[in-house]
């Protein structure tokens, strides 16, 4: 994706999305590339600058930034997606009840209204979770 760019880049790994934020807030990095959740508050209250998002439409939440696309990179195109994760050996009927619980508690509106922040990034109608978008 930027090794095209007229720009030089160095991939540097931290230990997780908000060292690496701390880094870009405190001067450290000059730029990164995240989830735009992670970065939503600092962009809303000017401590960052958001240049683009990588969805094929702009985000609910980020409405003025453009898309890499609108930006002249039409080829770099990437969804965001979350998922929940167990063990790779937790056994079926764990797996399938943990399951169950994650529908029923998405289904309720207390849930599905703290959770709605995580969501609110994606484009109109791209997700299949109702109330996402």
């Amino acid at each position: 994706m930027l090794l095209n760019a007229a720009v030089p880049w160095q991939h540097v790994v931290y230990a997780g999305g908000p060292p690496a934020v701390t880094a870009l807030l405190g001067g450290q990095i000059a730029g990164l590339v995240l989830p735009e959740g992670l970065l939503r508050q600092h962009h809303a209250n000017a401590r960052i600058r958001v240049l683009a998002t990588s969805g094929a439409a702009r985000t609910v939440s980020l409405p003025d930034v453009p898309t890499f696309a609108e930006s002249g990179r039409p080829d770099l195109v990437i969804q965001e997606w979350f998922a929940f994760f167990a063990p790779g050996r937790t056994p079926k009927a764990v797996v399938d009840a943990l399951s169950t619980e994650l529908q029923e508690a998405l289904a309720r509106p207390a849930v599905a209204t703290a959770v709605a922040p995580a969501f609110t990034g994606c484009a109109r109608g791209c997700s299949s979770w109702p109330g996402a978008c």
